[in-house]
This record gives structure tokens, sequence and C-alpha cells, in this order.
């Protein structure tokens, strides 16, 4: 009669972290001696061993030999997997005024837990705040701690500063001035002539073309004259 001994045993997937524990119970499904009749875990050997905290894939042994000397064994795979938990903020930068405000809120971008499940700010521990009345550079940290006791965190800066000051233009300081460079460099400009000035040239010409005109006129009528008699 063939032996009935047999072990059966599963896989698991842990997520490392201090908090994370492992026995080698958590594997063992069942066993049975070669009659058929059910065995504890501690009627087998087992071999290997798992470290929770530190990611990698582990391999356990579990055998036993049966009264005729017939071994069975089984082995089951123990993936060990880095958290994801995660926390993703953004700095800002506020100017001092009566409309500014601030909140937790303002910068938390996303947040996820050891299973990349999205986290809520109200499930993530938040320190620190900031004074929107005083010029200065503010952190505020945003934590969370996972099932498997991993703790993450991001800060985000706050930096308040006062509203740029704008010039009045109401204010006599703030007019521009006349450019005076050309009279300090030693370059003496060409005066341009006066208004009245061109008046008096103009006047002057008209006058002198009249009278070339009367003397023609007059030298014309003399010789005229002098013909007739």
């Amino acid at each position: 009669m063939a032996s009935q001994a047999d072990i059966k045993v599963k896989d698991s997937k842990l997520i490392a972290g201090p908090n994370t524990k492992w026995q080698a119970s958590d594997n063992f499904v069942d066993a049975t001696d070669a009659n058929g009749n059910p065995l504890h875990l501690s009627d087998l050997n087992i071999n290997g061993n798992v470290d929770p905290t530190k990611p990698g894939t582990y391999y356990v042994t579990y055998s036993y030999t049966d009264e005729a000397g017939n071994t069975v064994s089984a082995t089951a795979t123990i993936t060990v997997v880095a958290s994801q938990a995660n926390i993703k903020v953004k700095d800002l930068t506020l100017i001092i005024g009566s409309n500014t405000k601030w909140q937790a809120g303002d910068n938390f971008i996303s947040a996820t837990d050891a299973n990349g499940n999205p986290l809520r700010l109200s499930d993530l521990t938040i320190t620190g705040n900031v004074d929107l009345t005083k010029p200065g550079t503010y952190k505020v940290t945003y934590s969370y701690t996972d099932a498997a006791g991993n703790v993450v965190s991001a800060t985000a800066i706050i930096t308040v500063v006062k509203a740029p000051i704008t010039p009045d233009h109401d204010d006599p300081n703030n007019k521009i001035k006349p450019n005076t460079d050309n009279h300090d460099n030693g370059n003496k400009q060409s005066k341009l002539p006066q208004t009245g000035e061109k008046k008096t040239d103009f006047i002057s010409t008209g006058l002198a073309m009249i009278l070339a005109a009367l003397s023609l006129l007059l030298i014309s009528f003399k010789k005229r004259w002098s013909k007739k008699k």
C-alpha cells in the first residue's frame, strides 16, 4: 500500500517593515502521515527563514519522513516587498495681505499607503504652521505610518514675503527730471534761430526786392521820356 504522507503549503507576500512578523505556520496548510492521519506543524522539519524587514524572495521547505522511510516535502515562497507608502507636497510663496490665506491642503499633492492605495489629507499627521503676518520661511511636515510600521514624511516650504512697493506717480519726488547731460559734456550745440528772427529776415528781403523793382521801373520810365523829347 502506497504511503499517504503529504504536505501542503502556500506562498505569501509581506510588506517589509518594523511591525511585519513571520512564522512557519503562516505558510503551512496541512500534512498527513503514511496512513493519511493529520500531522501537526511540530511533526515536520522546517528549513529556511524569512527576514520580514528586508525586501527579497525567501524559500522555506517543510519535510516529513514516515515510518516506512518515505520523505515528502513542500516549499513555500515568501516574497517581502518594499512599502509603497509615499507623500508628495509642493512649496509655495505667499504675499502678505488681507486676502492671503493658507491651509495645509494648499501644499498637499498626494499620498499612498503601503499597498499604493490613495490616502486623504486627514490620514496624515501635520506639524508646523505659517504666520501670514510676518515675512519668513516656514516648514510644514506631512507624515504617515503604514501598517508595517514604516514612517514616511515630506516637508513643504512656505515663503512669506512683503508686497512689492509700487511708485506713487503723484509724488513730486518720483517725477522725471529733464536730461541736462548735453550741458555737461562741453559740446555746445548751435543756437537755432528764434521765431522773431525768421520774421525780420523775411521782411528785409521783401523790402529789398520791392526797391529793386521800383528802380527798374524808374529807369524804364526815364528812357521812354527821353525818346519822346
